[in-house]
């Protein structure tokens, strides 16, 4: 269940009223209102989910209301007790434990993307588990942190040592993850671990639970996306099963060993066993369960290597053909806006092959063909960064598109920088649905370009050494950019939303720019 489902829930069954709501967290009841239809989500820092859980626990008068949720959380409840002192932290953790990504976790993914770089971490750590995997052939019990540590080193090094032909980890849980926040573990440690796997040959298929904590994703991100960026992991997103009361774990190499567990979701880390086994009938049960949870998930992110100028604007052309009823994007689209000849003339001037030039210009004219069409009838909601003028006048400002898929720096001269403003500009006042918001600095991260469509479709291209695409089409995530492009867009006062007043800065800088090439001369 997401946050507002459970909310709007707690409130029809102590018939608390909005307005009632409002009154007692002191907040507007239109807030509300957007709290209980998903549109806003209360930050676990705000204090608002403490004040909702104790509201609700003291409406919480009636036999019946007392037994369902006793049942729902698996509380022993005494009529003796104080009903508020019983109800209010189990209402606290089931309201915190929504499935949703916040935009921090977001936020996090887009920079550890940025910031990746072919360098992977030193993996040449000296284990403290000397395992010969010929001694585990049945089971053997690992108890608490250190337990499920220790199981999961063993299982990587097996996979990251083993010489078979087929070399494939299975891995999914739903426990907490202070598991690996050891502070002992030097920097990139399990990250390490996982890429010496893979780069023994071994694939991976994950399944991710995407119902943790926003700090807990926001370590994911932080901790998997180097091993994205190796192509060689196939990842899904659990599907919601409502109200967890048991937490499991389940990791396999190959048909050969398996670390599992299933724990009541209260129990701590430290009182949770994990068997480790090696026995062929074991392995082969829990298996099969991975495959059923592979029937319950749908896929979350997919990855690839940008190879050519096809793959840039096809993956742009994906967007646009689903037809999104809203598309928000960063700046990828301010290449589209170009004239033919100036594109042509700025690839000529860099010594670019003919036929090059022309497969680009030609791609580009189809591709703002779409576009406009597109913008007939549905809107655009574009971010748009101007650079300093002095990097426009030493010719320092990159072709992003076009110095990405061609893998060598193409930059405008001053004048045409100009002139592909000004295009720019003239899209800008021929679209009613084009709307442009300026930023002072990239709203996200730089050499990260973002396309979003609701929860139909998000892509995110990485136009820096190494250059990649992630596509995601998984309805929670694709949901989770938009929300977060949304708030972006949102944040900006209404005065620099307006299509005159971007206008207005445009000309300016552009007149600004004119100015600076008649002073010096410039081409």
């Amino acid at each position: 269940m997401t946050f507002h489902e459970k909310l709007d829930l707690l409130l029809n069954m102590t018939h608390l009223t909005n307005s009632e709501v409002a009154q007692a967290l002191n907040i507007d009841p239109s807030l509300v209102s957007r709290f209980r239809t998903g549109k806003r989500i209360p930050s676990p820092s705000s204090g608002y989910i403490d004040q909702l859980s104790s509201l609700i626990a003291g409406h919480i008068t009636q036999e019946y209301q007392k037994t369902a949720l006793s049942k729902l959380f698996e509380a022993d409840y005494s009529p003796e007790e104080d009903t508020k002192e019983v109800f209010a932290p189990l209402l606290q953790t089931f309201l915190l434990d929504y499935h949703e990504i916040d935009s921090e976790s977001i936020g996090m993914f887009f920079k550890a993307i940025s910031l990746w770089e072919m360098n992977r971490a030193n993996s040449s750590f000296t284990l403290q588990s000397h395992w010969n995997s010929e001694e585990l052939t049945s089971e053997e019990k690992l108890k608490g942190i250190q337990g499920i540590r220790e199981g999961v080193i063993r299982l990587l090094t097996l996979a990251a040592q083993s010489d078979s032909p087929q070399k494939q980890l299975y891995l999914f849980s739903e426990e907490p993850m202070d598991w690996m926040n050891d502070r002992l573990d030097p920097p990139g440690f399990w990250q390490s671990l996982l890429l010496d796997a893979i780069n023994n040959g071994c694939r991976i298929t994950i399944i991710h639970n995407l119902s943790r904590s926003p700090r807990e994703l926001g370590e994911a991100v932080k901790r998997w996306i180097p091993s994205y960026m190796t192509g060689v992991i196939e990842s899904y997103a659990l599907l919601s099963k409502g109200v967890k009361l048991f937490d499991h774990t389940l990791f396999l190499f190959n048909d050969e060993y398996v670390l599992h567990a299933t724990s009541p979701h209260t129990y701590a880390l430290d009182d949770r066993v994990y068997i480790l086994s090696g026995e062929m009938e074991n392995v082969r049960t829990y298996h099969n369960q991975f495959q059923h949870l592979l029937e319950s998930s749908r896929p979350l992110l997919r990855s690839s290597h940008l190879t050519g100028i096809e793959d840039y604007y096809d993956t742009i052309e994906r967007m646009i053909t689903a037809q999104p009823k809203k598309l928000y994007a960063s700046e990828v689209l301010c290449s589209l806006f170009m004239p033919d000849h100036l594109l042509a003339d700025i690839l000529t001037r860099h010594q670019l092959p003919t036929d090059t030039i022309e497969q680009v210009c030609k791609t580009r004219r189809t591709l703002e063909s779409r576009v406009q069409t597109y913008l007939e009838t549905s809107p655009i909601r574009l971010f748009m960064t101007l650079p300093r003028i002095t990097e426009v006048v030493k010719a320092q400002v990159p072709l992003k598109a076009c110095s990405t898929v061609l893998r060598q720096p193409i930059t405008y001269l001053p004048a045409e920088y100009h002139a592909h403003l000004a295009y720019v500009m003239e899209t800008l006042r021929n679209y009613e649905n084009l709307q442009i918001v300026l930023t002072r600095t990239h709203n996200f991260s730089e050499g990260v370009q973002i396309l979003s469509s609701g929860n139909k479709r998000m892509t995110v291209i990485k136009d820096t050494t190494p250059s990649l695409i992630f596509t995601s089409e998984e309805p929670d995530f694709c949901h989770a950019v938009y929300r977060f492009l949304s708030t972006q867009f949102s944040h900006h006062a209404k005065k620099r939303n307006q299509k005159s007043h971007v206008l207005e800065k445009l000309e300016t800088f552009s007149d600004t720019l004119m100015k600076k090439m008649r002073g010096r001369m410039l081409p």
